[in-house]
C-alpha cells in the first residue's frame, strides 16, 4: 500500500473513531433517559433531569437546571421527551466546547496573538508568564518544544490550543 493510501486509512480510522464516540454518547444518553423513564411512556419526570445530567457526568447548578428545564418543558408539564433530553445534552456539550475555544482565543490575543487566531505568541513570553507570573512548576519548555511544530519559538493558535487545551502528550489522534 502506498503512503497516501496509508494516510487515507488513518483519516478513515479517525472518522470511524469519531463516529464511534458519537454512537457511544447517544447510547449513554438513551440508557440514562431509560433509567428515569420508569413508567416506559417515552418521557422522564422533569424532577429527575438534574440527576440524569449528573449520571452523564454533567454537573449543573440550580439556575442552569431551571434554564434547561424551560427549554425542554416550556409548557411546564413536568416531563421531558427523549429528543428534548438528548438535544439539551448535546447542546450543552457543544456550548462548553465553544466556550473553551473562545476562552483560549481570548488568552491567545492577550499574549500577543491576533483576532481569528492569526499571528503568534512568543514562546519566551509564555514561559515567563507561566513560570514567573503564575509560579507554576510544570516543564513548560518541554511542552512548548512538543507543540512548536516548526521550532520557530513562536506559538501559532493551533499550537497554543494544543498546549493549553490539554492535548499535549496524548497519542490519541481523536483528541
Amino acid at each position: 500500500m502506498s503512503e497516501s493510501g496509508s494516510d487515507n486509512d488513518s483519516i478513515e480510522l479517525t472518522e470511524e473513531q469519531m463516529e464511534q464516540k458519537a454512537e457511544e454518547l447517544n447510547t449513554q444518553i438513551l440508557e440514562v433517559f431509560l433509567k428515569y423513564d420508569t413508567e416506559h411512556i417515552d418521557y422522564m419526570p422533569a424532577k429527575d433531569f438534574k440527576l440524569a445530567m449528573e449520571d452523564l457526568g454533567d454537573k449543573i447548578n440550580e439556575k442552569q437546571c431551571y434554564n434547561y428545564m424551560m427549554k425542554a418543558d416550556p409548557q411546564n408539564e413536568g416531563k421531558i421527551s427523549y429528543e428534548a433530553f438528548k438535544n439539551l445534552v448535546l447542546d450543552k456539550r457543544a456550548s462548553e466546547k465553544s466556550s473553551s475555544t473562545s476562552e483560549l482565543m481570548d488568552a491567545f490575543i492577550a499574549l500577543g496573538g491576533e483576532e481569528g487566531g492569526e499571528g503568534c505568541v512568543d514562546a519566551d513570553k509564555l514561559i515567563q508568564i507561566i513560570k514567573h507570573d503564575f509560579q507554576m512548576t510544570i516543564d513548560i519548555e518541554a511542552l512548548i518544544k512538543e507543540v512548536d511544530e516548526d521550532g520557530s519559538g513562536e506559538i501559532e493558535f493551533d499550537e497554543f490550543q494544543e498546549l493549553l487545551g490539554g492535548k499535549v502528550g496524548t497519542d490519541d489522534p481523536t483528541e
